[in-house]
């Protein structure tokens, strides 16, 4: 039996000459289809891809067994048969808009590897991409998938497409927040005012905010209503809108459109078409996603929408079923036989749609897929008239296109384990009717394209099939929000903003509290006043008030009283404590003032610092200062000043006052210093001698050295060193270093001699000069002399003398011999020298030539030079210059100097053409004249000649045409075009001729102008003249006068004839005008009526106007003005002049209202009174109102309510909060209940309106209130209050005893002198009862003792107790050496670096030696100890002896590489690195073969040995480390070589490649296959046999044969071979 793999490749094989095994020359295409036979050609791996010609081919297991499509003969699309590359990661995107202007969404993409492109495609099977990249912004106005892929740029593989959602969510109108009541940072509320925000605008929906907290959560109510509210805060709403849980998703938080939806699907099957899914909507709320699912459920079946929200999840449908609940069946079936999503989906959830047997009540189910149980949450249940929480059903979904009616289910987001990121979705419906028969339909979300069938029950690779998971934005999960905010202004307790204590120059301080708006201060609750700053204060503690200043209402204190401290007082005058002087070693002084407590110290009274001590000082008297560091202005001075002195002087820096260099005669020098009174001398600094004189010096560098007799540490060195030079020695024999001779430019020698060093030069011994350069010499000859500058008898002189030559001569004056002048043909001259022999010729002195003739020339005066051949700086030149005369010029380019055109009287032109000398003219180029003019011109355009008198072929044409034009033509008559009449505004008239070109205008023949238009003209007849501009001759008249008008006349200058003015009643006048005739009427000049009654007027001052209706520039204005006057004013709103609240003694209120002339008051609107106060009134909240007394209807009441306040009732006064003295402040304080409008007492005299009293005395006291408006109403307290005596402070502490740290106990440990009631402290911060401190690290520390009643009194030691540091460890240890195991020796030796007085250990007792041996392998601690001192103990790093390394294993393999037959050594156990070992191979005679390599070439082995070799063939080959000694040696046995097996043959006859030739390979069998599995030749004890015939002798036609070789040791090979019969 056959088993058949079907593989469809396309190959296509060029071959070339001598390429390809024994080929000839021929193209070959084949298609191959392989097929393997069940026990003789089947592949050991039939599901490996194979590899081959740089194809790889992928095997999809058992595709058609588990695919109903499949069993339906359905083929996978081409596109994923395509998709070899991963799908690239993707992330979503979502933007808030209008749904009507474009917005702009960014959706991501990125492939596995550079080599990949993103492309974006509008639809799953779109042909051309939208886009190529990796990040796609499209700008859409409704939300849209894109489709996007991964595609390789060398390979054009691609992925499956991943749909991803751009979302489009509509952003609710603007909302804004009102406020009530108003409130403004200039208007400002009391505290706890009661304060609504209401929401204007917006969405459905609101949640308030008070500092990004949430105080109202998202409802419909618009309002927020708060009394608790700080200055300052932010209150804040945002709106959303909403929907319904319904099953209709057509609100506005639905967004603009689907997420996905199932447009392209194709027709749905049996099973989909009562349970399908159309599309996916998101509604994002806060915490919740609502998710809607437009299609239906029937009872026989569910919808499943599988969810990857998190990390991690299911990539196939192998999750643990639900246990319980028949709602989840069709999840339960789908798992049975688990299917695969696509790659880039790992489900963490799944939501199920369900229903019941009579499809009345649907379910809603949210499921976590787990291993082993999915747990299953219920979400409810709705019918489609009552939805249920959170579910909803509409089951009229019309069809697949409805995309608007189906399930709405909403879903907390922590219940699917959201967090952030984007959320993938992958939905379908599923046929549930029991387990036997349930079937996934093709019904998708992200749809089936091309099959109406089932997909069945079985498992599944959705990467292979159109739908994909939709990948959402995780911005999409956020609702579009509309926000706004309203920061609150409210009155706050009072604080200060600065504070000024008093000083010692100004004893009072100063309080500024923070300013408000709109607010009185005070500081002692009864005096207010506008501004905040309070001055002159006394020292006292103030309490702090702020209210309102329009009504002195909102009274606020501040929390704590503010204090004035007293003024403090001046620091003692200062004295000097010690007092050093300079000295040359310390050449500054130094002051110390005597210490004061609290000061800092200056020496000149600006800058100041904290330490008495002042060092440094220069020479100067200084005046001390101490002032208070509290107050900078509280200094004292020093009645008499400190001297500090001089510093000593030292010596003077020391020079050399003479230096004698060494000579030759004397070969040391000598050093004179200059001399100083009382000092001493040295060249070294160590010898000193009374004598500045110094001889007898050896050559060297000295440094002069002098110090003051009587003090040593005086001394002053040189700047520099005194060099003593080293003895010259005779100069070498001078020689020349370059001689030059004279030459006619320089009539002298120059001789220069070699440098020398310190050396001067002369030529005869006499004179001599530094420079070794001698010029100026005359012919000569000269011995060379040179000397030692420093000692002139050391003189050499040159063994030879150097010549200097005679001058050369100079040529003869060169002359002209032939010139010849530029011509017209030739427009330049040439110049001819008289010769001479041994020169060059030149006209410039500068370019040389051999040859005396000069041509080419320019005009110009030339100079002649020769100079000498052999010497160029020997050159004569000419006395005088040869002129070589301009070139001929040509006549200027002409030009016409007149043109007269031809006129009406004269109808030709004349030209005149500029005159030039010498020249004659021409208008055609062939006719001329001696005269420039030409007249009886015809029109024309005439270009101008003129050519030289003497030279008629020096001819210059102009460069531009001269026109003679046409006659003019006479004007047309003329006529007038407009004529403008006079009028009262214009009293002239205007007459605007029809225009005409080339024309000026008259009206009375004699003035002309150019414009056609006329104004200013008086009433009359005018007749209408226009002639030719460039001919005044050519004259045209009217044939009839134009007449301009008589000016109309203006009308009668307007009066009233009456006015009605404004009244309370009707608010506005009226004007009535005095009629006339013909005219209209205005009361501003603009706006006209014919009627002279103008009503409704407002109060103002008017002009009166009338127009003629004709002319309406015929205006006339009253001289004068009417008026109107204003409206009579209502009263001004009421305020109260006085209230007068009730007290004890009078238990009514009296409210005077401000006054005002010509009005009367009232309190309730509707009784009135003459008077303005009210008296006898209760405790309630007035309305003041006023009204004019002529006119009751003008009433004004007032903007506020005036409070008359109950009457205020005291109670007994008690204490909230008494704090006693202490150490720290040494005076109590007393806090008394506060009452509100009370003021406070503990004497019962002086009262406050602060409840604290502080800095008191201890005693007992009576505490007191009474009211501030009314001291009468008081009360006092039952018993008094207590202030007890100040706590005393503990003792200095001192040390008790301190133990210092060791080795043993690396931490010291200090006991404090015990006391009684105390607690003890090292830092002042932390304290403990116990006196005695342990584990203390090395530090300086500090004694503190408190009493425990009272932390205040607290006492700081004297002296500070030192902790040492630990005593020093040994070095930390560390390996000098380690020797590991080896093969031959098993065990490891460890080195530690030495050290002196240590012992050494690794871990098992210490010893003396650094030195470990015979370790077995592990892992050793090193560690050193002092031998003195054993618990000091320092550790290093732990060390590892290896394991004893394994014996070499290895395995050789021998097989064909192309042509050559290679044995390859490969490790086994991975016993070795093949890098780290080396390798001998041998041949059975004992001979070393190959190369230190793993691999042994036997072909080239047996090529390059002379012997004959027989097969088999054994070869050893020994592989050892030297690193560990081990080795080892395996053989191997080779019984054949032969690795050329063909490739293809062509049996055409022609001796070559004839045959399948297998003669070398001891081949026991062949069997050949054609393509189709068939056996077409058998052969036994095969050698070459076979040439393309099948077992029958039949020749086989061209294809590609598989063959399979069993040779005789038992093994098999295969592999295909072309048979080729076509010839080219």
């Amino acid at each position: 039996m056959f088993y058949f793999l079907t593989l469809f490749l396309k190959i296509i094989v060029c071959y070339t000459n001598n390429k390809i095994y024994y080929m000839k020359n021929k193209l070959l295409l084949f298609l191959l289809f392989l097929t393997f036979s069940g026990n003789q050609i089947l592949a050991k791996k039939p599901n490996e891809n194979l590899i081959g010609s740089n194809l790889t081919i992928a095997f999809y297991k058992n595709l058609s067994l588990t695919d109903t499509i499949k069993k339906n003969k359905k083929t996978l699309k081409s596109s994923r048969l395509k998709a070899f590359l991963a799908p690239p990661s993707v992330i979503a995107g979502s933007s808030c808009g209008d749904g009507v202007s474009f917005v702009q969404v960014n959706i991501y993409a990125n492939g596995s590897s550079t080599d990949e492109q993103i492309e974006w495609y509008a639809s799953q099977n779109a042909s051309s991409p939208l886009y190529t990249g990796f990040v796609y912004s499209p700008s859409i106005k409704t939300t849209k998938t894109f489709y996007v892929q991964s595609k390789s740029k060398s390979t054009n593989d691609v992925s499956i497409r991943v749909p991803v959602v751009a979302s489009v969510y509509l952003s609710p109108a603007t909302v804004s927040i009102s406020v009530s009541p108003s409130n403004s940072p200039t208007n400002l509320l009391c505290p706890n005012t009661p304060v609504t925000f209401t929401a204007n605008g917006g969405g459905d929906l609101f949640e308030f905010s008070v500092e990004g907290v949430i105080v109202q959560a998202m409802s419909a109510s618009k309002t927020y209503t708060t009394s608790s509210l700080m200055n300052g805060q932010t209150v804040s709403v945002r709106s959303r809108y909403n929907k319904t849980i319904d099953g209709s998703m057509t609100e506005s938080a639905w967004g603009t459109g689907p997420i996905e939806e199932n447009v392209l699907t194709a027709p749905l099957s049996v099973s989909a078409t009562k349970a399908y899914v159309n599309s996916l909507k998101i509604s994002p709320e806060e915490n919740n996603l609502v998710v809607g699912l437009a299609g239906k459920v029937d009872k026989n079946s569910s919808l499943l929408l599988f969810l990857d929200s998190k990390s991690g999840g299911f990539n196939m449908s192998n999750y643990g079923d639900v246990l319980t609940g028949a709602t989840v069946k069709g999840f339960n079936y789908f798992n049975n036989n688990p299917s695969t999503f696509d790659s880039y989906f790992q489900a963490d959830y799944c939501l199920i749609i369900s229903t019941d047997a009579t499809e009345s009540n649907y379910f809603a189910d949210i499921v976590e897929l787990k291993s082993g149980e999915s747990v299953r949450t219920s979400l409810g249940s709705a019918t489609p008239s009552t939805p249920g929480s959170f579910f909803g059903v509409n089951k009229n979904n019309s069809g697949s296109t409805d995309y608007n009616l189906g399930f709405e289910v909403e879903i907390l987001k922590s219940l699917i384990g959201y967090t952030s990121g984007d959320i993938k979705f992958f939905g379908f419906t599923i046929k549930d009717t029991d387990e036997t028969s349930y079937s996934v339909t093709n019904s998708f979300l992200s749809p089936e394209i091309s099959s109406n069938l089932d997909y069945g029950n079985l498992a599944i690779d959705y990467n292979l099939r159109d739908p994909n998971p939709v990948v959402f934005s995780s911005a999409g999960l956020i609702p579009c929000y509309s926000n706004d905010f309203y920061t609150i202004n409210l009155f706050e307790p009072p604080v200060t903003s600065s504070l000024v204590q008093p000083t010692c120059s100004n004893p009072l301080g100063t309080i500024t509290i923070g300013s408000q708006n709109g607010a009185e201060y005070s500081i002692d609750g009864t005096t207010y006043q506008s501004s905040n700053t309070f001055s002159g204060l006394n020292p006292n503690n103030y309490t702090l008030y702020i209210r309102k200043g329009s009504d002195g209402s909102c009274i606020i204190s501040s929390l704590s009283p503010v204090v004035i401290n007293p003024a403090p007082p001046l620091p003692l005058v200062p004295t000097a404590a010690n007092v050093i002087q300079p000295t040359c070693a310390t050449p500054s002084g130094t002051i110390v003032i005597t210490a004061q407590l609290g000061v800092e110290y200056s020496l000149d009274g600006i800058i100041f610092r904290t330490t008495n001590s002042f060092s440094g000082l220069p020479e100067n008297s200084y005046t001390l200062y101490v002032r208070n560091m509290d107050d900078t202005t509280c200094m004292t001075m020093s009645t008499t000043t400190t001297i500090i002195n001089a510093v000593p002087l030292p010596p003077v820096v020391p020079t050399e006052s003479s230096v004698v260099q060494p000579t030759c005669a004397t070969p040391s020098g000598t050093i004179t210093i200059t001399s100083q009174s009382g000092v001493e001398y040295s060249l070294d600094g160590t010898t000193y001698q009374t004598s500045n004189s110094f001889s007898g010096l050896a050559p060297n560098e000295y440094t002069l050295y002098v110090r003051n007799s009587g003090d040593s540490t005086c001394s002053a060195i040189s700047a520099s060193m005194t060099r003593i030079n080293v003895a010259p020695l005779p100069p070498v024999v001078p020689v020349t270093s370059n001689v030059i001779q004279p030459t006619c430019a320089v009539p002298s020698g120059s001789i220069s001699i070699t440098a020398q060093s310190g050396i001067e030069y002369s030529l005869d011994g006499v004179t001599y000069q530094g420079s070794n350069s001698f010029s100026g010499l005359a012919p000569n000859s000269y011995t060379l002399f040179v000397r030692n500058t420093g000692d002139t008898s050391c003189i050499t002189m040159s063994p030879s003398v150097i010549t200097i030559n005679p001058i050369p001569a100079p040529p003869v004056v060169p002359s002209v011999s032939s010139l010849v002048q530029p011509t017209c043909a030739v427009p330049s001259g040439t110049i001819t020298i008289s010769t001479q022999s041994g020169v060059e010729y030149s006209l410039d002195g500068t370019t040389y030539q051999t040859s005396n003739i000069f041509s080419g020339l320019t005009p110009n005066n030339y100079m002649l030079y020769v100079r000498n051949t052999g010497d160029t700086t020997c050159m004569t030149m000419s006395t005088t210059t040869t002129t070589v005369n301009a070139v001929p010029m040509p006549p200027v380019v002409p030009t016409s100097s007149s043109v007269v055109q031809p006129t009406c009287a004269v109808p030709s032109g004349t030209i005149t053409i500029t005159s030039q000398s010498g020249v004659e003219y021409s208008l055609d180029g062939t006719s001329y004249q001696a005269s420039n003019t030409f007249s009886g011109l015809a029109p024309n355009d005439y270009t101008l000649y003129v050519r030289n008198s003497g030279d008629a072929t020096c001819v210059t044409m102009s460069s531009a045409t001269t026109t003679i034009i046409a006659t003019p033509i006479p004007p047309v008559v003329p006529v007038a075009a407009s004529v403008t009449q006079p009028t009262c505004a214009i009293p002239s008239g205007t007459i605007s001729i029809t225009m005409q070109a080339g024309i000026e205008y008259s009206l009375d023949g004699v003035t002309y102008q150019g414009s056609n238009s006329f104004s200013g003209l008086a009433p009359n007849d005018y007749t209408l003249f226009v002639r030719n501009t460039g001919d005044t001759s050519c004259i045209t008249m009217s044939a009839s006068v134009i007449t301009i008008n008589a000016i109309p006349t203006p009308p009668v200058v307007p009066t009233t004839s009456s006015v009605v003015q404004p009244t309370c009643g009707t608010p506005s006048g009226t004007i009535a005008i005095t009629t006339q005739t013909g005219v209209e009427y205005s009361l501003d000049g603009i706006t006209y009526q014919t009627s002279n009654s103008f009503s409704n007027l407002a109060p103002n001052n008017y002009t009166l106007y009338v127009r003629n209706l004709g002319d309406t520039t015929c205006m006339t204005m009253s001289s004068t003005t009417t008026m109107v006057n204003a409206v009579p004013m209502p009263p001004v709103v009421p305020t109260s002049a006085s209230v007068v609240q009730p007290t004890c003694s009078t238990p009514s209120g009296t409210i005077t209202i401000t006054s005002q002339s010509g009005v009367e008051y009232s309190l309730d609107g509707v009784t009135y009174q003459g008077s303005n106060s009210f008296s006898g009134l209760a405790p309630n909240s007035y309305t003041l109102y006023v009204r004019n007394l002529s006119d009751i209807t003008c009433v004004t009441l007032s903007s506020t309510n005036v409070i008359i306040n109950p009457i205020q009732v005291i109670v007994v006064p008690t204490t909230t909060s008494v704090i006693q003295p202490t150490c720290a402040v040494p005076s109590g304080t007393i806090s008394i209940t506060t009452q509100t409008g009370a003021e406070y007492s503990l004497d019962g005299l002086t009262y406050q309106t602060s409840n604290s009293f502080s800095g008191l005395i201890p005693k007992d006291y009576i505490l007191y209130v009474r009211s501030i408006s009314d001291n009468s109403c008081a009360n006092v307290s039952s018993s008094p209050t207590t202030i007890n005596p100040v706590p005393t402070p503990p003792i200095i502490p001192t040390l008790a005893s301190v133990v210092q740290p060791t080795c043993e106990i690396p931490s010291g440990t200090i006991v404090v002198t015990m006391q009684t009631g105390v607690e003890y402290s090292l830092n002042g911060t932390t304290f403990q009862t116990s006196n005695s401190f342990s584990g203390l690290v090395p530090n300086n520390y500090t004694l503190y003792v408190r009493n425990i009643a009272d932390n205040t009194c607290s006492v700081q030691g004297v002296l500070q107790v030192t902790i040492d540091p630990l005593p020093p460890l040994p070095l930390v240890p560390t390996v000098q050496q380690i020797v590991q195991p080896t093969c031959l020796v098993q065990t490891g030796t460890i080195t530690i670096v030495a050290q002196n007085d240590v012992q050494y250990s690794i871990g098992n007792g210490y010893q003396d030696s650094p030195v470990f041996t015979n370790l077995l392998p592990g892992t050793y601690p090193i560690s050193v100890r002092f031998t003195s001192s054993v618990f000091c103990i320092n550790i290093g790093a732990v060390q590892t002896i290896n394991p004893v390394p394994p014996q070499i294993q290895f395995e050789i393999m021998g097989d064909c590489d192309s042509k050559d037959y290679v044995l390859t050594a490969s490790p086994l156990a991975s016993s070795y690195n093949p890098n780290d070992v080396s390798y001998q191979w041998k041949d059975s005679s004992g001979l070393t073969v190959g190369t230190n390599s793993n691999i042994l070439n036997v072909s080239n082995v047996i090529v390059s040995s002379s012997a004959v070799e027989e097969f088999p063939l054994t070869y050893t080959l020994t592989i050892s480390s030297v690193a560990n000694g081990c080795e080892t040696t395996n053989s191997v046995v080779v019984e054949s070589i032969y690795c050329n097996i063909q490739k293809g043959i062509s049996p055409d006859g022609n001796g070559s490649n004839d045959y399948f030739d297998l003669k070398l390979l001891d081949v026991k069998k062949l069997e050949i296959f054609d393509r189709y599995g068939i056996k077409v030749y058998n052969q036994s004890n095969y050698t070459d046999q076979w040439k393309g015939q099948s077992d029958k002798g039949k020749e086989l036609p061209s294809a590609t044969y598989y063959y399979v070789i069993e040779f005789n040791n038992g093994k098999t090979k295969t592999g295909w071979i072309y048979l080729i019969r076509e010839k080219l």
